[in-house]
């Protein structure tokens, strides 16, 4: 079984891409880090972006997890900040809760949604309309949300602990879960190849010993090494979106490989990237960082690499 995109899915995720290319340069990403940007909020909106998993009947694009971790992936790649894959993942709980007005707003950028499993960070809690928290097989809704905020990473993914009272409602713990550890490990992947990319730019472009030193193969090896990790990720975020899009009973199984190869796969690119660049790829004026600090605060978002191959291995019965 072939896990790509169909020419419709690639069309929607490039058209998204070249959309967002020019609007979100690192300069506009840097200055998220100080301000909250509204405007680049309200361009997802206008793209469709934020209805994409929303029912049709609240004003969405009723589209599913394949659709979404395509667009994650581009989101990534060109890195926007903001609760993307919450908020993606959360729309179809919402649209069938007392919440469901909500959706209609969100989509629209009029209003904001998050979620976050209980006891984590929650992205956005403060500017958010409507809190959500993963419990197990339980969804919370979180009344009149009292947020202290947190040191983050990444400037960008403003992060806050929650407390209020939580109410739980109809809808499934683990579902909300594995939709958004889905479609936070496809932003991984974005956020990998934007910095394997830069990688494979300043290798061409630096010269050392009067040539490029991308011509050494010690660096070709590192890159490659990346590139492979990278690709071996790509089908497992792939698969475990198909696998929630069609409810495939190793769904959460797949779900598992794909978030520990993801977060595996960006830690090794970020690693690579790094070390090609050298000294000035570890200082905050290199855009580098810019993508390796998100990958830093993501590869932990929805359970980290250890959190999922635990979890599978009690899926698969393993002492």
């Amino acid at each position: 079984m072939r896990f790509t995109l169909s020419e419709d899915q690639s069309l929607l995720a490039d058209a998204v891409g070249t959309a967002i290319q020019d609007a979100c340069p690192p300069d506009r990403i840097r200055a998220a880090w100080e301000t909250p940007d509204d405007e680049l909020w309200s361009l997802l909106a206008e793209l469709g972006v934020l209805g994409l998993t929303a029912p049709e009947g609240l004003g969405g694009m009723g589209m599913g997890a394949v659709e979404a971790a395509a667009i994650c992936r581009e989101m990534g790649q060109r890195g926007v900040p903001g609760p993307i894959a919450e908020h993606l993942a959360l729309l179809p709980v919402l649209a069938e809760s007392p919440c469901a007005s909500q959706v209609e707003t969100a989509i629209q950028a009029r209003s904001r949604i998050t979620c976050a499993p209980k006891g984590a960070p929650v992205p956005d809690a403060e500017r958010a309309d409507v809190v959500v928290q993963v419990n197990g097989p339980s969804v919370l809704l979180v009344e009149s949300p009292e947020c202290a905020p947190l040191r983050s990473v990444d400037g960008s993914r403003r992060l806050f602990s929650v407390r209020g009272t939580a109410i739980p409602i109809q809808s499934s713990g683990e579902s909300l879960h594995d939709h958004a550890a889905v479609y936070t490990a496809a932003t991984l992947l974005g956020l990998a190849q934007r910095m394997l990319d830069m990688a494979v730019a300043y290798a061409k472009d630096r010269r050392q010993f009067g040539k490029p030193i991308g011509t050494f193969q010690a660096v070709q090896h590192h890159l490659a090494n990346a590139l492979l990790a990278l690709k071996f990720a790509e089908p497992a975020v792939m698969r475990a979106a198909w696998g929630l899009s069609t409810g495939h009973p190793d769904a959460p199984l797949d779900v598992c490989a794909a978030k520990a190869l993801a977060s595996d796969a960006a830690s090794e690119v970020a690693r690579a990237a790094l070390q090609v660049h050298g000294a000035i790829g570890y200082t905050i004026e290199c855009d580098l960082q810019l993508f390796h600090k998100r990958i830093l605060a993501l590869r932990s978002a929805w359970g980290d690499a250890d959190w999922h191959r635990d979890r599978a291995a009690d899926l698969l019965h393993l002492p």
